[in-house]
Formats: C-alpha cells, structure tokens, sequence
C-alpha cells in the first residue's frame, strides 16, 4: 500500500499565506466494497463523519472521486451519479451528503480550504456548476496536483513554507475546476471517456511490468492506431509516453527510498540501467545517481 493510501491530514496554519488560500484539512482514502464509509471516522471531526446521513462544513472542500461509483445529494435535494472521474465542489456552510456504492466503493481525494482567494471565488460566482458534481473526465493533471498536496501533506517543509505551497497548488486545482466547468468535453470526448480510463487504469496499474503497446487493442477493442490518437488528443501524450512518465515518477519514489539505480531500472522492466538512466535525465533533467544524493 502506498504512504498516501489512508492519508487523513489537518493543518492548524494561524496565519493565511500569501497565496491567499489556505490548507485546513486534506486526505486519500480508499474505500473497499461493502466496507463502512467514511473507512476511517476515528480520524475525522463529528461533523466529517456524517457525509452519509447529511451535513455542513466551515469551509470550501473539494473531493475528487478517481474510481468506483456511488452517489451525491446538494442542498436543494437533487440526487446525482457519481462515476469515476468527479468533483464535487462542496461549498462551505451548505448541506451536502455522499457515500460509494457498497458493491464497489471508491477511491478519493479531499482538500478543504479557506482563505481570500477561495472567499473571492466564491463571492463572484466563478464556479459554473457549484454544490453539483463535475465530471472532469481523465485528467492527468488534476490527480497529479492532489497527489502533490498529499505528498506535500507528509513533507518535513516547516510549518510556513509548506503553508505556502499548499496555499498555490490549491489555487491551481481551483483554476483547473474553472477550466474544466467553463470547458466541457465534447461528446466525442465524452464517448471514448471509458476508453481512455480503462487504458490509464491498466497502465497505472503494471507500472512495474513490461507493457506492450499494441496489447492495449485487446484491452478495449479498438485498433492501436485509433486508440494512440485518441488517447493522444485526450492526455497530450500517447499511451506510451504516459507509460514512460508513470515509470518514471514511480523511479523517484524507489530511488527515495534506497534501492539502487541498477535495482530501480530492473524494479520498473527497463531494458538496461543505461537506458533507464537516459530517459530519467532527459524527463527529470538530473541522473538517477543524482537524483539520490540531492
């Protein structure tokens, strides 16, 4: 299980940062099928802990649901389906209730935040569809900015500086939330939204195996070319170079956490350590032996 998967965090920052916005709580959490939600309540507030039956937070949150299914009613009593792939843009001091289905779960992210910028927001109606769910459709970036205030969660950054940096990458997440909700997808987007997360979800998951590329047609029925071109238009990278870039992140982590260049090169199914030194410089800017000792 990695360091992140039942990340419950809470921050007591005095003082707003620069940035304007500022980081009260934060989490990932996995949900199991037919398991209790939330899966961790002995770790959240009374008034987290009443998602299911109904409830009101002081602050803006905004929970990204990355897989599994379940449901979402706001303040005016209109219910929704969640899919994979949804935001939903919880406003503060307003109801809202929400649980995955028991027959898959899910999985999320969470941030709850405060602040001027977030105040602004708000108070001029930047969001288009508040207190409903966002299908955000596969965006890598957006899970890649929660999983930076994750690991930035867990940083040993002293208390103001990590204030700081949580501060802009909420800002970042709010601005992709605008983005998005001011431009949807397309339905063409939209039909080949199950494609293209079935292929991310198998890619992500044998990170560290020796995919090949032409199998992905098996995968979701659908010639490679087509699905390379889609995929491309979708992500801005081919399914190749998502699968070098998820590697690549994932070297970090091993390097970080001891094993050797020569190890991390065979971990990850790299045709040799010379190789993979190569890419990791020309991805990273710095060697894999580098990269250790900064």
């Amino acid at each position: 299980m990695d360091d992140i998967d039942a990340l419950v965090k809470y921050f007591n920052f005095k003082r707003e940062p620069s940035t304007g916005s500022r980081c009260i709580d934060m989490g990932r959490v996995h949900s199991t099928p037919h398991s209790r939600y939330p899966p961790y309540p002995e770790k959240l507030p009374r008034v987290y802990q009443e998602v299911v039956a109904g409830r009101q937070l002081n602050e803006l949150h905004l929970v990204y649901i990355d897989s599994g299914y379940g449901w979402y009613k706001n303040d005016a009593g209109d219910s929704f389906r969640v899919t994979p792939d949804t935001v939903l843009l919880l406003y503060p001091n307003t109801y809202h209730a929400y649980a995955p289905d028991a027959s898959t779960g899910w999985s999320e992210f969470w941030v709850g935040c405060d602040g001027s910028y977030p105040s602004w927001l708000i108070k001029e109606n930047a969001f288009k569809y508040k207190n409903n769910p966002t299908r955000v459709g596969c965006r890598q970036e957006l899970g890649d900015d929660f999983l930076q205030l994750c690991r930035l969660a867990k940083s040993r950054h002293s208390s103001t500086v990590k204030a700081q940096i949580l501060g802009g990458v909420i800002n970042r997440v709010l601005g992709r939330i605008i983005a998005i909700q001011n431009n949807p997808p397309t339905s063409e987007q939209r039909q080949y939204e199950p494609v293209i997360s079935a292929v991310i979800r198998h890619l992500e998951s044998n990170v560290e195996g020796d995919i090949a590329m032409d199998g992905l047609s098996a995968l979701v029925g659908m010639r490679y070319d087509k699905l390379s071109k889609i995929f491309q238009t979708a992500m801005g990278m081919t399914p190749h170079q998502y699968y070098l870039d998820k590697k690549i992140k994932e070297a970090t982590e091993l390097l970080k956490a001891g094993l050797s260049v020569k190890e991390t090169s065979y971990r990850l199914c790299f045709d040799s350590p010379y190789y993979f030194s190569r890419l990791f410089k020309k991805k990273t800017g710095k060697t894999p032996q580098l990269f250790k000792m900064a």
